[in-house]
């Protein structure tokens, strides 16, 4: 019967997408609906009494750790540039989880030509930009501008390898600064963190190539024709 082909696959698909889920609540309410699934057919379709039993147990022990989320998250206060820091690079993190990178994280303020990364140089931490601009030259010749949002050092944080650029402040700088060996082994033990990093660095990088191709885009464009000529 359809019903039953239904919610037969219903539990396993959802238990499924679960497991798909980078956001850990996201994860606990999905393996909950498929529990609640499971439940349903063990009950009408295929009566069994002890996979039920088993499920509510389930269900009992991913709502207690919801319920410790949610507690974890009310407890926690952030400052205002803390908060728009995990608003621009870690929008579904646990503010457990939150807390924990902002508590190794330095926050420092940059006067205009400090510099952030010198090219060739070693890259002892990774850095995010929180306010002002950051410029990027290579061989002594600006190529991209960073800003709130960006990321400086990334590259090298994850191969290892010394800066292939040179990072400037362009003018005064606030950045939020994770000491390489200390970030690690922060990463190393949370998995979610760890996971988040990655797809921060890798918007960042499309954030970063679109405005560069957009800046490129600005810088070729031609300007008016002078009077009495056509352009090509």
């Amino acid at each position: 019967m359809l019903p039953t082909l239904l919610f037969g696959n219903l539990s396993f698909a959802l238990l499924t997408l679960s497991m798909m889920m980078r956001n850990i609540v996201w994860l606990r309410v999905l393996a909950i609906a498929s529990a609640l699934a499971t439940i349903y057919y063990r009950s009408v379709f295929v009566f069994d009494p002890v996979s039920i039993v088993w499920q509510v147990i389930f269900i009992s022990v991913n709502v207690i750790q919801l319920a410790i989320i949610a507690m974890e998250n009310r407890r926690i206060r952030l400052e205002n540039r803390e908060q728009d820091f995990l608003n621009r690079a870690f929008p579904q993190v646990r503010k457990s989880s939150a807390r924990a990178l902002l508590t190794i994280g330095k926050w420092v303020e940059l006067a205009k030509d400090s510099l952030l990364t010198v090219q060739g140089g070693p890259v002892n931490r990774l850095q995010f930009v929180s306010a002002g601009r950051v410029r990027i030259e290579k061989d002594g010749v600006p190529v991209a501008i960073c800003g709130p949002g960006d990321f400086v050092g990334e590259m090298s944080f994850i191969t290892g390898e010394p800066a292939t650029a040179t990072a400037i402040a362009d003018d005064a700088v606030t950045i939020l600064a994770f000491e390489r060996p200390i970030l690690h082994k922060l990463l190393d033990a949370d998995t979610e963190l760890r996971l988040a990093l990655e797809t921060s660095f890798n918007r960042n990088l499309v954030e970063k190539l679109a405005k560069s191709n957009a800046a490129k885009s600005t810088s070729t464009q031609p300007g008016p024709a002078a009077p009495g000529t056509e352009q090509a």
